[in-house]
Parts: C-alpha cells; structure tokens; sequence
C-alpha cells in the first residue's frame, strides 16, 4: 500500500531495514517491493548486462531490474566481489555508462557494498560532460538515515503532487533543501548556546563567548562525524555501541549526581581521550567515562586558551546548551563524511557545511567581505588552473618556437607524433573529464610526477574550500592516470590524499578561526579513507595552513625568481625535512623538540634575508613557506579574495597606507588609493607565483569598467599578464547568502599574453568563447569585452570626425551628504532624472549651492544608475542634479542648435549604447552606473546641422515619458532620432545592428539581476 502520510516515512524506513536483515539472493525481491508497494512503481524482472565494463573497476556481470515507471528504470546493483568496502564514484559511473547505452538516460540505481552495509539511491544526471553527476542518497545499516529515509518517501509525494516521474525524483535528489533546513535549525541552536553559555558568569568579551561555542560544536561535529566510521564505540549492556554521542549521554543521564555533561564527559573525552596517545577509557567507580575512542592527534581537541580561560573563570556549560544539538541536529539529519563533488553529489550534511556555517553565521561577513564560493565553481577554477599548469610544464618548443609543443614524440595509439603538435586539447579532456585515453603512455607519467609535486596555495583560503576542492580534483586525476595509463595499483585514497595535504596544498587566513575549520575539513576529508578500525593520527597541519595578512609581508620574489638566490640551500633542505617529519609526528614531546627546531631553522634563514620589520600579523612568506618561495614560488595560486570595497570599514586608512606602501615597494610603481582589495590580491598573486605557474581569481567585476580598474590594468603591463576573463550569464553566488555582485573568474600568470581572451559562461558552467583583446588599450577592458561590433565600427568613424573645437564639457552630479540638505534648499529641484525627455519644473528661482559650481549650471542632464531605460533631459529648469551625468555649454550656447543637437544626439541608439557598453555593472537589481569619466570618450565635437530637426523632435518629447529601451527605441520618435544621427554621422547602415545590441545587453544586464 503507498504512503498514508508525508511526514510518515515508516513503510520506507521498515522495507530497508528488512533489506539488511535480508539474505543476498532476497535481496532484490524486497527492494521490487518497497518500489511497488510502497512507492508506487510497477515492477518489473530480469537483468542487463555488465560485462563490458572497463578492467579498471570491478562490477558483478549483470545489474537486476527493479521497476520502471514512465521510461524511468530502477535497477539493483550488488558489488559483492570488490576488493574494497567502498561504493566507489568509478564503479557508480561505470555503470551508469553501460546501462544508459542500453535503456537511455532516464535512470534510479541502487548499489550495495561489498559488506551489504550500505544501501545507495543513486539519481544520474547527464550533460555536456562525458562524466554524469551522481546524485546519491545513502542509508547504512545500524547508523541514523532520517534524512535519506524521508527523501526516498518524498519520491512518492512529489510525484502525486508534480505528476511527473522525472520532476519527483529531481526534487528528492535536491541537497538544497536539506543544506537550508541544516543551516537554519544549526543557526537556531548556535544561538541559543551562546546565550545559555554567555548567561552563566559568561566570557568577558562577547566574541570569545562565541570562538568558544564554535570551537565546543566543531569538536562535537567532529566526533559525530567520525562516529559514523565507527571509530568511537559506548559499551552498553555488553556491547559496543556506535551511536557513541547518543550512548554517552544516556550513561551520563543514567546518574543522577552526575549534573554537567560538559564536564563530567566531555571534558574528559576531548582532552584526555581524542588527544591522548594512550588513549584509553577512564572509570569513574564502575562506570566508563568515554569509552573507547582513538587518539586523533592534529590539534583539534588540544586544550586552548579558551578552554582554560572557561576552567579558570568557572564558565559553565549547561546540558541545555548541548542536547538539542543530538537531537534536533545529528538524530535529525543525514550526515556523511565524503565531501560531494560537482559529478558526486551526496543528499546529507557533509563537511562543506562547516565552511558554509562558519562563513555565513560565525564571521561577519559584510565586514570582512568572506563569501562561500559554491562548490562547482570551486571545482571549475581548480580545474583551469590545472590545465594551465600541466600545459606549461609538459611542452618544449619544436623548430617553430610553439609554447605548447609536446616532450612526447608518441601519440596516443603509438604512431609518432608531428613535431609542435599542441597537447591542450589531451589535457582539457584529462582534466575535465578525467579521460587518460587521449594521453600517450610519456605524456600520463609526466603529469603523474607533475600532480605529484605540484605547490598550491589559497593566500585567503577561509574556510578551505578551494584546498579540499583542489584536493579532489588532484585525487581523481592520480586515480584516472594509475586506472586507465599507467596501470599500477595507486596508492589507497588515504595514502593519496595524505600526500597532497602534506605535499601539495598551502593556505593562509587572517581569521584564526577560519584556519582552524580548514584543518578540520582536510582531517575529515582524510579520515573518510581509512578503512580499518583505528584511524591512523590526524597529520599536523599548523605549518601548512598559517593565520596572518597575506598582503603585509616583504616581497617573496625577491628571493627566488631564479632559484635559491638568496637562501642557503642546505638550511632550506633541512627546514623542508623538519616540517616533513613534524606533520605526521604524535608523540607529545616529539613535537615540541621539532617546532621548536623548525622555528630555530625559520630564525636562521630569516638571518639570511634582508630584514622585514612590519606589523605583528604580516605572514612573511620568504619565511614561513620557505621551503615553496626557494624553488621559485607556488606553481598554482587560486582564491576568492574578500569583497570589500575601498570605502568599506574593514579597510581602514591605516590598513590602506601599509597596503600602498607595499606595492610600491614591491612592484616600484602605486596603485590608486581608491582600489577594492581585491587589487592588493592580484599584485600579491603574482608575486608568488613560479615562472610558469598560473593564477586563478574570482572576483567582482567592478575593475574591468572602474576608474581605479583602469589603472591597476594599465599598472599590470610589463608586470604579469591576464590570460582569460570569464563572466557569467547567471549569478555565481547563492543569491540570499552570497554577495550581490557580479562576479568573473580571472586567469594570470607571469608568462606574457598578447591577448586576453573572454568568454561566457552559462548556469550550466560552460564557458564559450567571446572574443579576444589587446590589454594595452586604451578603452577599459570592460568596455572592450561588452562592445559589440557595431559599436566598435561607429567610433573608428566617430573618432575621425570629431574635431571640432567646442567649450563642451561633462561632470558628475553634487553629491553632497545629505544632510547639508537644509529645508530651504530642498525645495528647489535637485534630481531632474525623472525619466522624461525634458525638465518640465520650470519654476526654479535660480541654482542652489552656486558656490559649488561658480554659478555653473548644466545644459543637459542624464541618469548615472540606468535600469531599464535611458534618457538624456534637457535642463529647461536650470537645476543641478544629486548624482546625474550633467553636460556643460556656455551660456551663449544655451538653447542654440548646438544644445538642441546634444541633447538628439546623447538620445540617440549610438550614445545609449556607448553608456551601456561603459557603464558598470556591478550594482544590485540590474542597475548600469555610467559615470561621466566614460561619457567623455564619445565624441561629441561635431559641426552638428540637422538643429531643425533636433527642435523638431524635442517638442514632440518634451512631455513624453521615456520608455524601457525595448519599447523606446521603435517609436516614431526615436526612430526619426536615430535617422538624423546615422545621416548626419554616415553611419546609417550600421544603426539596426546598434539597436538590435542595445535591446540585447540590455536584456542581459536584467535578466541576469534576476537569475
């Protein structure tokens, strides 16, 4: 019988259970029947083949048929002769490839491991990449699976509701939903601990109160986390018990004068149990405290000044602060240790949920500009820096000098390979897609060793997103080469990833807190792999992930563009193998004795250098990643640097001044003060990068159309090169948590770049290419990206006819605070921009604030924030605008032909489309911001003869509203506008197309505010 009630999801949960209770070959027969009786699925038998499946994964020889539904195939898959436990991404897809070939692409699986322990619902999603997304569910035997459970019920639900079997399945297999409804009952919780913890005698300072509760629920999570592995157990009536948060509670709860969970279990579990090497269970009488835990080592549960500061004040934390968060947090949802990927996408509370809480609730983030970059963005970025990167350090040139000519001279079937032939292609599709087929048998072990030494930093990594992003991409592309080329067994997931915490990722913060959830994603993300009962110690990852400025410290170049210059070799060697040995030690005092000889090793090369006294948070980078900085710098920098504006109060005057003292010091050349900080970000970038190392940024696209942006592009030239821009059909950010901003990916490198290359990219992430141009213009790059063709064609003729000598000039609106608005004044017009044609407010008894502008009062007047509609007012009034576009003539020229034709002709398709091309786009709702330092480059100095018409049209629309520009332009009116100019001009064969692109952009500009 079908679900009675949505909230009840107990036929679901009771059909799998008896799927575990279940035999192998029963099995099957129970999961026909959750999907008829219960989902309502007729069902259906047999079996599809798999034998086809490549010799790289291991699948049974047929998959069974379950149900079909519509053209919807669910089908069972059982991996029970696998080396490994694990319900592997390769397998998944493996299959999923072989049996969409057979039965289309409208497809539910559900795949067993080997053990039969796990039970996964996986939905895939196909593309445009070779690689399907795997939308998963996961129900484990004897752990949790509330979420997962009521998931898999909904599939009933929506499609009673929706009537659509597809649209059913993409609502339960949306993480969405479950990420909002975390975030929001986590927030809830958080908040009421701190208040709780803050009432109780409290912490002095409010923002330790809250450093504490985040530290006490990280470690909580933490634990709960690694429960689900196993690895801390509760003895209960003689048996161990997994739900390890939930039994310790009721061991707890079990003695009365016991009356602080916090202290009486914690404390002890988290100081004395996870963080010691002989870590064992302590009694209290008969009773266990903690059970059976393994020591974790990695600094996570080492007593802080926090945690003595709330010993030594008598800070109490109240089981009321604590119990909600295992039961309405951990008892409530799905969670899972393996972080999703962009082709990997698990329905649970994953470790990227740490990154996201700490982003979005713990910083302030409107202060310091942190934003959680989605993760297939993530993805996409660490992507095209690898490609750059392995494309430069796998190619010499041939004969003719191609930079990217092969070392290999075989391709991939064996045959030679023609000289200078290029392998970007081979390597997007490797990188992409994971795709080592295209690859010859010298080129897939010259990326292996490459991946393998690869340095990679993140100088602003929050909370680690692009580290891990990067850490799984690193990870697929060892496992492709080893799987598919090499054909050696690979190293196990946990000895890989191992390798590239310890060898191949770097960050920086200057949040201490945001450091510390980084290390904690890295150790989750490692523990996951390990597949045996005690997890091996928690690398140490202090020195590789630092808290400090990145901006502060003296130039990392300096030292090393050419190798060791400037470094003793044999002390850097030594400070390399110190740190080496210090990331895997646990032994307490083992690590004392080595940071303090890393440290004493640190102090000798800084003796070597040239002294740096800066502020006390400055991260040297000469210093603290010396042993990256002597081999010539990171090969890959990639980042979301913070939005923070250069008016924002985080970037304080102060902070500005060191900022610019720094670039000057370090690139001999300044930076106007007035630059967002994302500048600072780029000129530190390129200072750590290698010779032929790539950068990959994203930021807000304000400086490719800014005044300041302007500068920094013309300050880059001769100094390190952008390669590739990337904008966006759609917004990049999660529009109710993420910045309200435009953002653009950024590629540079020090390796020179004739042109910069732009491209699109839509809501599917798929970049198409635009156009290329040349960075030494003298037009704006943003300018240069928007213009279309028609544009571009006009102002090479415009350019050439404007010679006339006339006293025209543009300024920008008075701008003052408005509060020096005194009652008086407000009575006169300040804004004419009301969308009309013509100022009809002729009443005006003279110009306010004439000492502003000398008695100088503007002829025309144009909105400065453009929505949907332009227009340029004639100043019948004789008003100043707030913060318009304002025309100056003289006075003999008002009201003359000359002020007639301006005023057709800043109305005419051609100007409107220049303001739209030059104006930012960087604002909320759509809004263009033209400002008049842009204006000023169209030609406006002509002999103007066409005054009759212009008054012509003038009294025609001197009491008409504007209209939105797709409606405005086509009327008779403006049509007869456009005629004049293009006549006048000689360009009236080139105005349809300049209308056509006019509504175009500007339907873009909207339509993406609202995606």
């Amino acid at each position: 019988m079908p679900i009675r009630s949505r909230d009840d999801a107990a036929e679901v949960e009771d059909r799998i259970a008896r799927f575990f209770s279940a035999q192998p070959d029963e099995r099957p027969r129970i999961l026909r029947r959750l999907f008829a009786e219960v989902l309502d699925f007729p069902d259906v038998d047999g079996a599809v083949s798999l034998s086809n499946a490549p010799d790289s994964v291991e699948l049974p020889d047929t998959a069974s048929r379950i149900a079909q539904i519509d053209g919807v195939h669910v089908l069972y898959v059982a991996l029970s002769d696998t080396t490994s436990d694990r319900i592997n991404k390769r397998e998944a897809a493996a299959a999923v490839k072989l049996i969409s070939d057979e039965l289309g692409d409208d497809l539910l699986f559900l795949f067993t491991n080997k053990s039969a322990s796990q039970l996964h619902f996986i939905h895939p999603q196909f593309g445009s990449s070779a690689t399907p997304t795997l939308r998963r569910m996961v129900v484990e035997r004897d752990l949790p699976r509330r979420t997962a459970v009521q998931q898999v019920s909904n599939i009933y639900w929506n499609h009673q509701e929706l009537g659509d079997i597809r649209a059913a399945l993409d609502q339960a297999f949306d993480v969405e939903p479950v990420t909002k409804d975390f975030f929001k009952q986590y927030k809830a919780l958080f908040k009421r601990a701190e208040s709780l913890i803050a009432d109780r005698t409290g912490f002095a300072d409010p923002e330790d109160c809250k450093q504490f509760v985040q530290t006490l629920f990280n470690r909580l999570m933490f634990v709960y986390f690694l429960s689900r592995k196993g690895w801390l157990k509760y003895e209960r009536n003689s048996e161990w018990d997994t739900d390890y948060l939930n039994a310790l509670w009721d061991a707890y709860d079990a003695h009365p004068e016991h009356d602080n969970f916090y202290e009486d279990r914690l404390t002890f579990l988290f100081f004395e149990g996870l963080n010691d090497p002989d870590s064992r269970d302590l009694r209290r009488g008969v009773d266990f405290l903690i059970g059976d835990v393994p020591f974790l080592n990695g600094g996570l549960f080492e007593e802080d000044d926090l945690d003595k500061q709330a010993k030594a004040g008598g800070i109490e934390v109240p089981d009321d602060a604590i119990r909600p968060l295992m039961t309405d947090l951990f008892d409530r949802f799905n969670f899972t240790v393996m972080e999703s990927t962009p082709f990997d996408i698990e329905v649970a509370v994953d470790p990227e949920m740490l990154g996201k809480v700490f982003e979005e609730l713990i910083t302030e983030r409107h202060d310091s500009g942190a934003y959680y970059t989605p993760r297939p963005v993530v993805s996409l970025m660490c992507r095209e820096a690898l490609k750059g990167y392995l494309e430069s350090h796998l190619s010499v040139p041939d004969s003719l000098g191609d930079p990217l000519a092969s070392d290999s001279t075989q391709d991939p079937s064996g045959s030679p390979r023609e000289a200078g032939t290029k392998v970007s292609d081979p390597i997007a599709a490797f990188v992409d897609d994971h795709d080592a087929s295209g690859l010859s048998l010298a080129d897939a072990r010259a990326i292996s060793q490459a991946l393998d030494e690869v340095t990679v930093v993140d100088p602003a990594c929050g909370s680690g997103a692009y580290l891990v992003g990067m850490m799984q991409e690193l990870v697929e592309l060892q496992t492709a080469l080893y799987s598919d080329q090499l054909k050696q067994d690979a190293r196990s997931l946990y000895q890989l990833k191992l390798h590239i915490i310890e060898r191949n990722l770097y960050g920086v913060d200057l949040d201490p807190f945001a450091v510390n959830i980084a290390m904690l994603r890295l150790w989750l993300s490692l523990a996951i792999e390990y597949e045996h009962d005690q997890p091996e110690p928690l690398p140490n990852l202090d020195f590789k992930i630092l808290e400090g400025d990145s901006l502060l410290g003296p130039d990392p170049s300096e030292t090393g563009q050419q190798g060791v210059l400037g470094y003793d070799g044999n002390r850097v060697a030594e400070l390399r193998n110190l740190k080496q040995r210090y990331m895997t030690e646990s032994d307490p005092g083992r690590k004392i004795s080595l940071r303090e000889a890393i440290e004493q090793a640190e102090s000798d090369i800084r003796d070597q250098l040239s002294h740096f006294a800066g502020a006390d948070n400055a991260l040297d980078w000469r210093i603290d990643f010396a042993e990256v900085i002597a081999e010539g710098g990171f090969d890959i920098v990639v980042a979301n640097p913070p939005y923070v504006e250069s008016r924002g109060s985080s970037l304080t005057g102060e902070l500005k001044d060191a900022y610019q003292a720094r670039i000057k010091d370090d690139w001999g050349a300044s930076l106007p003060r007035g630059s967002d900080l994302l500048i600072y970000f780029f000129a530190t970038a390129a200072k750590l990068l290698s010779a032929k190392g790539r950068s990959v940024f994203i930021t807000q696209n304000s400086w490719l159309n800014t005044d300041y942006g302007q500068a920094f592009q013309r300050f880059t030239l001769g100094r390190f090169t952008f390669s590739r821009i990337i904008d966006s059909e759609g917004k990049l950010f999660d529009s109710s948590t993420g910045p309200k901003i435009n953002a653009i990916i950024c590629l540079f490198s020090r390796e020179p770049h004739d042109q910069i290359d732009f491209g699109m990219m839509d809501r599917s992430l798929t970049v198409t290419p635009v156009k290329s141009i040349a960075p030494n213009s003298n037009y704006k790059w943003g300018t240069l990206f928007a213009m279309p063709d028609s544009l571009g064609t006009s102002l090479t003729q415009l350019e050439e006819l404007a010679q006339v000598e006339m006293d025209v000039e543009l300024g920008q609106g008075l701008n003052f605070p408005k509060r020096e608005l005194n009652g008086e004044r407000s009575k006169t017009p300040m804004f004419l921009g009301n969308g009309d044609f013509a100022a009809l407010a002729a009443d005006a008894t003279g110009p306010p604030l004439s000492t502003r502008r000398a008695g100088r009062v503007p002829a025309l007047l144009m909105p400065r924030g453009v929505g949907d509609r332009y227009f340029c007012t004639f100043n019948a009034c004789r008003a100043y605008s707030w913060s318009g576009v304002e025309v100056y003539l003289p006075d003999d020229m008002w009201l003359t032909d000359t002020h007639y034709c301006l005023w057709m002709y800043l109305n005419s398709s051609l100007a409107w489309l220049f303001r739209e091309v030059t104006g930012r786009k960087n604002l909320g709702g759509g809004m263009l911001k033209a400002e008049a330092t842009d204006l000023k480059r169209l030609p406006i100095r002509f002999e103007y003869d066409f005054g009759t018409v212009a008054r012509d049209v003038y009294a025609q629309l001197s009491h008409r509203r504007s209209l939105p520009v797709g409606q405005e332009l086509y009327t008779p009116e403006h049509l007869k506008i456009d005629a004049a100019i293009g006549d006048f001009l000689g360009i009236s064969d080139e105005m349809p197309a300049v209308r056509e692109d006019l509504v175009q952009l500007v339907k873009f500009r909207t339509d993406r505010s609202s995606s």
